[in-house]
């Protein structure tokens, strides 16, 4: 516990503070021409030197395109080590006195049971089974197996019994402490698991090891509900490794092992129609309950799957498959209490992480991992043979209001596409060093081009995310939030729409990603304590309408910082490396219409090497807004410092230009009369905070006379 409260601490303070690099010595006149010459005769990343027939390439339209770290080392992966290893958790169960018939399965080889009654059973057998048979009454009567040191092991010679079948009852499970247990069927299995409680509930529960294998379909299946409350199970199946049809399934401790070729834990059941629009073959709809334990999964299909509602609360589960970590039909909701802010749900999945129709909500002091992973074969591959469906969380709705930890990542992945040759309109890429670089296709022939094909995303919501508390990393090949979706049925026609919200009103939230950091359909709105870093992206905040009402942002991207139609700033402390960009989108027209940039408040700080708008249409504080159009007089990578009268210095990397000029634009309430002066040099020490440092070498270039 203390280890992660002190990793939470440095955290707190990583994120707090952004260094400042010392990599470029002063600028000058010379060392500038020399700079700028130098890196216009550096050979594009796009050009093919095996072709001899390659075009000669535009550099001065398609640029080398670095990724930009300018003067920030804010922390942007949470230290993993906390998911390293899912915690041992204290099994509870009190040994119970029993009064007992004891039954041994060694000579004949099976045990047969019609009275309710508590029976322990021991003994070893390779051809035999345990069969509880009773008249079904109601109430159900009850049951309870104490297994001693049991082994079944089904033949072709019992046919289709598995080594525990239960019918007419409810049934309990005791497995006393130290003992070892184990179960395995045949292929010849008729029923649908090794132990199978054909009517009524399964209990079970204790300190000692039960191993079952499920040769022919499951592991443990019951039609009702399936609840362990301890033991050491160590499950494997060709099918499910615990599975509860009718009611569900519930876990309030122990510790659970799966290894199944489908799904690790399945609570109801769903079968679609044999053709589209047919109503379902099957549809029980069964909750899933984890109060406790330790839960370990590895799975080839859904590591959980549930027709239904699940809750996940105060547990270890780990979760190792290869298609989706967990598939929930309802609403799934993790709540780990406060005194156990040491359980973590980790999940690493070749398809998505979590899949829902409803609505995530990750409460309480819930620590959440989700990696979703690259495949061997895909790895391997340079063709369109998979679908890239792998986003960390996909839902109806999101909610985050933890004290805990949430780290989401996608590996990149890429496709080569030739679908350009026929759609010159789409967007193409090639592969520079570790990213992808927005291209022209036509002009690196000879070089693989990639499009994006399916969704590498980190959240993706239906209709909207809501982030209130918790420390969030998200590292995502596509767009790191995603909000707004559209659904149809099978003729195409629209069943449902949303622009979607994301509403982010505390926590902090650092994000890497190569496509947008944040993107909706609707509206984007940021308020509190929050501290939002997106440190990498081609576009920050995407929406037709951005609120900012509070909090602490930093934006660094390759294109527009805020790309939205309505940008209202009612106060924050906002730096924004790269444009902001207001022009509306109108399909067949030259010159777009203009939005709205509207400051009441705050204080902003911009910087950015392109041509488009960039100051407020309006504001009710104090603008300071200047340019330096001769190139010559800075170097990309040497450090700006911008000292406005009434404010702090500000020294900030100079990014890779693309424009002839270097925009610069303060908003905020301090500006105060008077001069002042824009000097370019490098940074050698100081104490940093924020983008603010002080100390360093620097030339001055160019000074202005602010009046308020």
């Amino acid at each position: 516990m203390k280890k992660i409260i002190l990793l939470l601490l440095a955290l707190m303070m990583m994120v707090a503070l952004v260094a400042c690099k010392n990599e470029q010595p002063p600028a000058t006149e010379s060392s500038s021409e020399q700079s700028s010459e130098s890196s216009s005769s550096k050979e594009t990343p796009g050009k093919d030197e095996t072709s001899s027939k390659e075009p000669e390439v535009d550099d001065s339209k398609f640029p080398p395109v670095d990724r930009i770290d300018y003067n920030v080392s804010i922390a942007q992966t949470i230290d993993t080590s906390i998911f390293g290893k899912i915690n041992d958790f204290k099994n509870d169960f009190l040994e119970q006195t029993y009064h007992y018939t004891s039954l041994d399965i060694t000579g004949a080889g099976k045990v047969e049971i019609e009275t309710a009654g508590i029976y322990k059973i021991s003994g070893k057998t390779t051809k035999g089974y345990i069969l509880v048979d009773i008249k079904k009454e109601d109430p159900l009567k009850e049951v309870v197996l104490i297994l001693d040191n049991v082994e079944v092991t089904s033949s072709s010679e019992t046919a289709s019994i598995p080594p525990i079948y239960s019918e007419g009852c409810n049934l309990t499970i005791v497995l006393p402490d130290g003992t070892v247990n184990n179960l395995t069927d045949t292929v010849t299995n008729a029923e649908k698991g090794a132990i199978y409680v054909k009517t009524g509930n399964l209990t079970i529960e204790g300190r000692g090891t039960l191993n079952v294998t499920g040769v022919s379909k499951n592991a443990i299946v019951n039609t009702k509900k399936l609840t362990v409350n301890g033991g050491i199970l160590n499950l494997t199946a060709v099918n499910s490794g615990l599975y509860g049809e009718d009611y569900g399934v519930e876990i309030n401790d122990g510790e659970i092992n799966i290894t199944s070729e489908k799904a690790g834990i399945k609570a109801g059941d769903y079968e679609k129609g044999e053709n589209p629009g047919d109503p379902p073959l099957k549809d029980v709809v069964a909750p899933l309950v984890i109060n406790g334990g330790r839960i370990d999964i590895k799975s080839k299909e859904d590591g959980i799957r549930v027709n239904g509602d699940a809750t996940i609360a105060s547990c270890g589960l780990s979760i190792i498959t290869d298609t989706n970590g967990i598939d929930v039909t309802g609403n799934l909701t993790f709540n780990t209490v406060t005194d156990k802010a040491d359980a973590i749900v980790d999940i690493s999945s070749i398809k998505r992480g979590i899949k829902c129709d409803g609505k995530v909500s990750i409460l309480g002091g819930a620590n959440l991992k989700i990696d979703v992973r690259v495949s061997e074969e895909e790895a391997e591959s340079t063709t369109d043979e998979f679908n890239y469906n792998k986003d960390c969380i996909k839902a109806y709705d999101v909610l985050i209001d933890t004290t805990g930890v949430v780290y989401l990542k996608t590996n990149e992945t890429y496709k080569a596409d030739k679908s350009y040759q026929t759609n010159p309109s789409g967007s193409y890429y090639i592969l520079d060093s570790r990213e992808y670089v927005k291209v022209d296709p036509s002009l690196y022939s000879g070089k693989i081009i990639f499009s994006i094909d399916g969704s590498n995303r980190g959240i993706e919501a239906f209709d909207k995310i809501e982030i209130k508390n918790g420390i969030i990393a998200i590292d995502s090949a596509e767009d790191s939030l995603n909000a707004g979706g559209t659904t149809k049925d099978d003729k195409g026609n629209i069943l449902d729409k949303k622009d979607g919200s994301i509403t982010i009103s505390g926590g902090t939230i650092n994000i890497v990603t190569s496509e947008d950091a944040i993107s909706c359909n609707g509206t984007v709105a940021v308020s509190g304590s929050t501290q939002l870093n997106i440190l990498d992206a081609n576009k920050g905040i995407k929406a037709p309408s951005v609120t900012i009402d509070d909090g602490k942002l930093v934006i660094i991207t390759l294109s527009d910082t805020i790309d939205a139609d309505e940008i209202t700033v009612n106060d924050g402390d906002i730096f924004l490396l790269e444009k902001v960009d207001i022009e509306k989108e109108v399909d067949g027209e030259e010159d777009p219409e203009i939005g709205d940039f509207i400051v009441n408040g705050g204080k902003i700080v911009c910087l950015s090497t392109t041509n488009l708008p960039k100051e407020p249409t309006s504001s009710d504080v104090p603008v300071f807004a200047v340019s330096i159009e001769d190139e010559s007089q800075y170097v990309y990578g040497n450090f700006i410092q911008i000292n406005v009268a009434g404010l702090d210095e500000i020294v900030i990397k100079i990014p890779k230009s693309y424009a002839k000029k270097l925009s610069i634009v303060i908003v905020s309430d301090e500006i105060e009369s008077g001069e002042s002066t824009i000097s370019v040099g490098s940074y050698e020490g100081g104490i940093p905070k924020n983008l603010i440092c002080t100390g360093g070498t620097f030339t001055a270039i160019k000074t202005e006379t602010f009046e308020k």
